[in-house]
């Protein structure tokens, strides 16, 4: 859907809406989205992600289910299509918490955020089974993902690398492949600092984009806040609440390290990224990542 067509089907369903002014944004992986006068957020699914249109329903269902139930800010889908083609949500308030950004928070500030997020993730994590599987929430197959992995690592990654490098990666695909096992929760599954907000005023923290959401190794959830520091997914470790086991923040340190490989792939196939950020990413997180 082009960008005018879309305006249009806006007015046409929601002819309450008015604005003086929009955003366009194409730069995301699967959804663009519109943004009118900077308070109103609508997404749709890329033409080339047209699977994801009936997942952005069942998202919107789920957030509402989770809203009464979660302490941090959530979309909250007010509009949505006939079709279920788009949606749309009052904007939430915060800056996305980079980790620059959070290394100027007041340690009061650091303790509140530590404390919220570990909160979210613990009852976001105790989504029972009958909630997945109403909304259809996908579950991650493991196996299947170190398979496709593999291929696309050596298909795509491995020709611009050097065999040093090569050597490293295969390594660690050998760890990996032993970390499989671990039990399931509702994930968020894609919980990193650009879809974290930070409502200064409020002192609140605010979750954004659930459209990868799963059912998967909890570990996952943690995969972001290695950016923040290893003190800090240390500290939100110790506040959570959900299930945990010796080999937890192992895992999310394994899937931590695994990012790069998809970037640099996703790059080479026309994603909106850039093989030398995901290469330099690669860099740091291989020579300074200690796996223990």
């Amino acid at each position: 859907m082009t960008e005018q067509n879309l305006i249009k089907k806006i007015q046409q369903e929601f002819p309450q809406i008015k604005w003086k002014k929009y955003r366009y944004l194409t730069h995301g992986w699967d959804h663009d989205v519109i943004i009118f006068d900077g308070k109103l957020v609508f997404r749709i699914p890329k033409e080339k992600a047209k699977d994801l249109q009936s997942q952005l329903f069942n998202e919107t269902q789920i957030l509402k289910y989770l809203k009464n139930k979660l302490l941090v800010g959530l979309p909250d889908y007010q509009f949505i299509a006939k079709d279920k083609t788009f949606a749309g949500y009052p904007l939430l308030l915060g800056q996305e918490l980079s980790p620059a950004k959070f290394k100027h928070l007041t340690i009061k500030e650091k303790h509140e955020f530590t404390k919220q997020l570990a909160n979210f993730l613990t009852i976001l994590h105790q989504t029972s089974k009958n909630i997945v599987n109403k909304y259809q929430v996908r579950t991650v197959n493991d196996q299947k993902n170190y398979t496709r992995l593999i291929a696309n690592t050596e298909k795509f990654v491995f020709p611009k690398l050097k065999e040093n490098e090569i050597k490293q990666i295969r390594n660690y695909l050998v760890e990996f492949k032993n970390s499989f096992k671990h039990s399931n929760v509702f994930i968020h599954n894609d919980l990193c600092w650009e879809h974290i907000l930070w409502d200064k005023k409020e002192q609140k923290i605010n979750i954004i984009d659930f459209s990868d959401q799963a059912w998967a190794d909890p570990a996952g959830d943690f995969t972001g806040l290695w950016e923040y520091g290893d003190d800090f997914v240390k500290k939100v470790y110790k506040l959570y609440g959900g299930k945990k086991d010796n080999k937890f923040l192992y895992r999310s340190k394994l899937y931590y390290q695994q990012t790069p490989l998809f970037i640099m792939k996703d790059a080479l196939c026309g994603c909106p990224c850039t093989f030398e950020q995901g290469y330099k990413m690669f860099k740091k997180r291989f020579k300074n990542l200690t796996i223990k």
